[in-house]
């Protein structure tokens, strides 16, 4: 295309006075040359090296997190963090106590849990396994959960490249249950779970089992409303669903 030709243009401009005649004469020539990048073609290699080095630096920073175990921002808008469990802390780091490696979670505090502050959003090391996970607070359930027909979806997600979004189906086919599901646009077949938080103690969370395809009725994780109504699961009308998506399955 004419984008891709480097040309050289050359003007030559010729003046002749004399008693009896004065004139002039222009000459232009153009010539193509080989071997060198039009503006646009630069500007395509220097985006390509800008995404080469960002790329670098996203991998050195998850180096590093693997080496001190803190949480760096990369910019995949992940973050990710790495805990080793061989370091002798006392608070073994398990899917399902994570609030036991940030803080104690004293019961007279906030029903916050300081583990969704932390690590919502990331990507982390998890015995040895990278995870995502992502927290989903839901206010206000309580006349949601009577409603028929309907479902709710978080916003979206955006894990590997693929945009997801979990799904929340009330009362799921009449059943007095809540079905819970994640949704890709695309593709998308990493094993995943979902967790309903007790709001003060996360010994007592409720956790499905390791789903896998995302297409299927299996794929509904479904818990009985009679469940959800024990405990702090509905603490102060307000569901917390975790889920947790494993990176490398």
């Amino acid at each position: 295309s004419p984008d891709d030709i480097v040309e050289e243009t050359q003007h030559a401009i010729c003046k002749i006075i004399t008693h009896e005649i004065q004139t002039s004469a222009n000459a232009t020539v153009k010539r193509q040359l080989k071997g060198v990048c039009t503006a646009k073609q630069l500007e395509h290699k220097f985006k390509q090296f800008e995404r080469k080095i960002l790329q670098e630096l996203d991998f050195i920073k998850t180096l590093l997190a693997n080496e001190r175990g803190v949480t760096v921002k990369t910019n995949d808008d992940y973050e990710y963090f790495s805990y080793d469990e061989k370091s002798g802390d006392t608070n073994r780091f398990d899917d399902g106590n994570i609030a036991s490696v940030t803080e104690t979670v004293t019961r007279e505090r906030s029903w916050e849990r300081t583990e969704i502050s932390r690590f919502n959003g990331t990507i982390f090391t998890l015995k040895g396994e990278k995870v995502y996970t992502y927290y989903w607070q839901i206010p206000k359930i309580g006349p949601i959960l009577h409603k028929n027909g309907i479902h709710m979806r978080s916003s979206d997600l955006y894990v590997l490249g693929h945009q997801l979004c979990i799904q929340l189906y009330p009362n799921h086919l009449n059943s007095n249950y809540l079905g819970i599901q994640l949704r890709p646009s695309s593709s998308f077949w990493k094993k995943h779970r979902f967790t309903i938080l007790d709001q003060f103690d996360s010994s007592k969370d409720i956790r499905s089992q390791i789903l896998g395809g995302v297409s299927s009725y299996e794929s509904i994780y479904r818990i009985p409303y009679e469940k959800l109504k024990e405990r702090k699961y509905l603490y102060n009308d307000t569901i917390i669903i975790k889920l947790t998506i494993y990176l490398n399955s």
